[in-house]
């Protein structure tokens, strides 16, 4: 799980590099089809990140928006 995943990690996550620890991680996580749950932190999602989220999506990642109470 990582939680407040910035796009920056959920795009270099999409396309299968690993430059730092929690990159590294998470395409452990994927290659061993255990899933995956990220949580992005950017609320505006472009259609790029839409993209991004899509592709991790078909494997075994699991994307949720954080919803906090404070917005309701």
């Amino acid at each position: 799980m990582i939680c407040l995943c910035i796009t920056a990690s959920l795009a270099v996550i999409a396309q299968g590099l690993a430059d730092s620890l929690i990159e590294r991680v998470a395409d452990g996580t994927l290659k061993e089809r255990r899933t995956l749950i990220l949580v992005p932190r950017e609320a505006p999602f472009s259609a790029i990140h839409l993209e991004h989220m899509t592709r991790l999506a078909q494997p075994e990642a699991m994307v949720l928006p954080p919803n906090p109470s404070l917005y309701h």
